[in-house]
């Protein structure tokens, strides 16, 4: 289910003289150190807006892979996107209490290095001020910290040039967002003369008429940005000694042949579905938890024969994209 990102020194290996096979140093042949990463959050870690389903893991692993010091492993009870680690722990549509009451048991479960942290906009869009949100913010950094203390923690803060789906005249959500990343710049002063490895970054400002088509999600452009935000911190924070990784811990395998695919209900709710690929036979249907869509009457793949591409929605005046799906094995 899971490959590491992992770049090896193979042109070195060919250019080393020739000689007893003994006479290559061990270090050369040895694997990098592999860092358990943990991407936590909400759609936007989940990758929602991104063509691919990725979002900023996928741009994160290739920068990841351009260096040779270490290898990231992602992980995390969600999956998504086409990548070929499609490991993370982002929930849709979760607010900041409702990431806090599941991290005891995904923390218990994947035993992260490292938890990428992006948070807080189900918070503000639903109502909730700057600084209440940035509070549970730090409630949540000191629950993971309890959980496990030597963990490092990268917070990159919101987008701040998120308009918002529907932005109030008396409230933008802009000035909400410059209000909540204000309050947690100021954690990472506080985090670290407690002794925890806590690095805070800005998101980029990205153009909300290209960037950030549905008000809130970037596109590809601009998880790519998001990414580069997560990389330099991670990155440094290597450099540094907070963590060092250890050897790849096995993965199950996915089941080939097993394929998630997504229907809309005549009420507009999403449900998915799994069935076998090679009978082409679905069974099962089971509500994803996500309404809302209700102008959408039909769904499906504009690509069925390897199942790769993106599930379209009927709407009326045009499409909107579902989701993603690969060969192997797709979730909704």
């Amino acid at each position: 289910m899971t490959r590491l990102v992992t770049l090896i020194a193979a042109a070195a290996l060919s250019a080393a003289p020739t000689g007893p096979a003994d006479a290559t140093p061990a270090s050369a042949l040895d694997p990098p150190p592999v860092v358990r990463v943990m991407p936590l959050g909400d759609s936007i870690t989940y990758g929602t807006g991104s063509c691919d389903g990725d979002g900023y893991r996928g741009p994160l692993l290739g920068l990841v892979a351009a260096q040779s010091r270490y290898a990231v492993d992602l992980v995390g009870s969600q999956q998504g996107g086409t990548m070929a680690d499609p490991d993370n722990e982002g929930h849709p549509g979760y607010t900041i209490s409702q990431i806090a009451s599941g991290v005891d048991g995904w923390l218990a479960a994947a035993h992260p290095d490292v938890v990428l942290l992006h948070i807080g906009i189900n918070d503000l869009l639903g109502g909730t001020d700057g600084a209440t949100a940035a509070d549970l913010a730090r409630r949540l950094l000191d629950r993971i910290y309890a959980d496990r203390p030597g963990v490092t923690v990268i917070m990159q803060g919101l987008i701040p040039t998120t308009p918002g789906w529907n932005p109030k005249p008396d409230q933008p959500p802009i000035q909400a967002i410059a209000g909540y990343n204000g309050r947690l710049r100021q954690l990472q002063p506080a985090e670290q003369q407690q002794g925890r490895r806590f690095s805070y970054v800005d998101a980029p400002s990205l153009d909300p008429g290209t960037q950030l088509p549905d008000g809130v999600h970037p596109d590809d452009a601009g998880y790519a940005l998001l990414a580069r935000n997560f990389f330099a911190p991670l990155d440094q924070a290597f450099s540094a000694g907070w963590f060092t990784g250890g050897p790849a811990r096995p993965h199950p395998s996915a089941p080939i042949g097993t394929v998630h695919l997504a229907d809309i209900r005549p009420d507009g709710a999403l449900q998915n579905a799994e069935g076998d690929c090679a009978a082409r036979s679905w069974s099962r249907w089971s509500p994803t938890g996500r309404d809302g869509v209700t102008e959408a009457t039909s769904a499906a793949a504009y690509s069925i024969g390897r199942w790769s591409g993106c599930f379209q929605a009927a709407v009326p005046g045009g499409h909107r994209r579902l989701r993603q799906v690969t060969g192997r094995q797709v979730r909704p």
